[in-house]
């Protein structure tokens, strides 16, 4: 309605520009929405109604369970009784988690025959609806006016062997398209089968076939396969049950994937054809997988041989509530369920990406794979205290001291950032042989009890007591939004001269103080960045009246 107005006032004012430009949006969601199938759309609308989104996608399941005893093996090993090694390639999998890059092929493949090698086995499975982080190419971007999506739902099964390992038909079908989709990551050759439930075998289920004649149809799609495969078919071609007619791919042939075969059911082509998608986005899962229903209705893997799948949010919110301490506060009305971090980036169960500025030190980003190499190493040699003399503490003392100035050599190795403040204050009041420490406000220093006593982010928030009496709190250098504005260096020695008159307080009431405390950036008080010459004037200050300045640099 909108274009169509707008076409109608540009009619009557062919001069007025303002028209076009306002209806532009309108064209470009009309374009979006002209590429996606009319079905699709109608499967969608069911599903935000609270439908099954695929009205026939019920009777195939029905029928495929039913005729689950006539299926034909689609590899040489039967999957029903043979050994098999079911892989974790879930977004918090282990199995991919340390590999530098997952798409580099060739040791994503040495990894994986490895593990089936190791487990005897000749066949690797990967999981049906599972999301996963391997799929890094453009191909699997969605647009969105929201947040960038990503295709990272798994709808299909996989099946690791070796290149050139046969495949075979589990029931009866005819060729309905196939080709060499060669993008990378994308299936390389494939070929999709179409089957024919008899309207008589369907009962009632009949009314929603996709068919004419009332015939329930349904398709197989075989993907990453060789390109000798393809030679001699043609659409309409009879495949029988039980018959070779493919074989698997190696990369790069293959969309260069490790040699294996995805195996998935269609309940709708949606007009399409050689290809189908096999990763859905997370928040269309229901509808996707009402459009493509477990190929284990026709494989039959044993159910014992999958591992027990990732506990609900809701349980893990539940047990948390009942195990942790109520302290352990959680961020968001809707609490995100995080299973994987790497470099910038946390990521939720079905693989939606967050941009990490809140979760404390991670100095060269989540799991670094040369940090988390070095763990490894020296945690299979050696993983000791202080108590004995062995090299890496004093190489280590050694070399960290060498990026220090003078006069700052000697180190106190600690487990967190409050064991480091909290001997700090013991290490300046032991020193002084004072007590009162200044602090600046909203400040949070760590969980200690001496911490909390200058922390007022604490003492001072949700069942804090307040300062103590030897807790002295200067104000917060904000230059934004502070007492003094600007961040050049007059607001910076403004702020400290209040750090100042703390001083000369204490001193005249007969008291010293012992040490000053402050962050590099305020981090509770708002990631903020101080103004010029506060630490250098504030220190200057403390210095002079005897006492210590701790650079809480946390």
């Amino acid at each position: 309605m909108s274009v169509c107005i707008s076409a109608h006032q540009q009619a009557l004012q062919p001069e007025n520009r303002y028209l076009s430009i306002s209806e532009a949006p309108a064209w470009a969601l009309l374009e979006q929405l002209a590429t996606v199938p009319p079905t699709l759309a109608h499967y969608r609308l069911r599903a935000a109604c609270g439908f099954p989104p695929v009205p026939h996608s019920r009777a195939i399941v029905d029928w495929l369970r039913a005729n689950q005893q006539s299926f034909a093996p689609v590899v040489a090993q039967d999957l029903r009784s043979e050994p098999l090694l079911v892989f974790d390639l879930s977004i918090g999998s282990f199995l991919v988690a340390d590999l530098d890059d997952p798409s580099a092929t060739a040791a994503f493949t040495e990894r994986l025959f490895a593990a089936m090698k190791e487990a005897g086995v000749a066949v690797g499975v990967g999981r049906y609806n599972e999301a996963r982080l391997l799929y890094s190419d453009p191909l699997f971007a969605q647009p969105s006016d929201e947040l960038p999506t990503r295709r990272t739902v798994h709808i299909a099964i996989d099946l690791f062997q070796p290149a050139g390992a046969p495949i075979f038909a589990p029931l009866a079908g005819a060729v309905h398209s196939y080709g060499n989709n060669a993008g990378y990551q994308d299936y390389g050759p494939t070929i999709i089968l179409q089957h024919v439930i008899p309207r008589q075998e369907t009962g009632e289920a009949a009314s929603t076939a996709d068919d004419a004649s009332g015939d329930l149809v349904f398709y197989t799609l075989y993907g990453h396969l060789s390109l000798a495969s393809l030679e001699g078919l043609y659409p309409g071609k009879i495949i029988q049950t039980g018959e070779q007619f493919a074989t698997m791919g190696d990369f790069p042939v293959n969309g260069d994937w490790p040699p294996h075969l995805h195996f998935q059911i269609i309940t709708d082509m949606l007009g399409m054809s050689c290809g189908f998608p096999g990763v859905a986005t997370p928040s269309e899962r229901a509808v996707w997988l009402s459009l493509c229903p477990d190929p284990n209705l026709i494989l039959q893997i044993p159910d014992r041989l999958f591992p027990q799948a990732q506990r609900a949010k809701q349980e893990l919110l539940a047990s948390r509530k009942e195990r942790l301490g109520p302290n352990l506060s959680i961020s968001y009305s809707e609490p995100l369920h995080i299973v994987r971090a790497r470099k910038q980036f946390l990521y939720d169960i079905a693989g939606y990406r967050y941009l990490d500025v809140v979760n404390n030190v991670c100095h060269v980003g989540h799991c670094h794979p040369h940090v988390v190499r070095a763990a490894q190493r020296q945690m299979a040699v050696l993983n000791t205290n202080t108590r004995y003399v062995y090299d890496q503490l004093t190489d280590y003392a050694e070399r960290l001291a060498a990026t220090l100035p003078d006069p700052l050599s000697v180190c106190f190795f600690v487990n967190s950032g409050s064991e480091a403040n909290d001997l700090a204050l013991r290490l300046a009041r032991a020193y002084t042989g004072r007590q009162d420490t200044i602090c600046l406000d909203v400040a949070y220093h760590g969980n200690l009890t001496s911490l909390i006593d200058i922390s007022p982010y604490k003492f001072d928030g949700p069942g804090g007591k307040g300062a103590p009496p030897t807790t002295h709190v200067a104000l917060m250098p904000d230059p934004y939004r502070g007492k003094y504005t600007g961040t050049g260096r007059e607001t910076g020695v403004a702020y400290a001269n209040h750090v100042q008159q703390l001083i000369t307080t204490l001193q005249g009431q007969g008291t010293e103080v012992a040490a000053f405390i402050a962050e590099s950036v305020l981090g509770c008080g708002g990631q903020i960045v101080l103004p010029d010459g506060y630490l250098a004037a504030a220190y200057d200050h403390v210095h002079a009246a005897g006492g210590l300045c701790i650079a809480d640099e946390v």
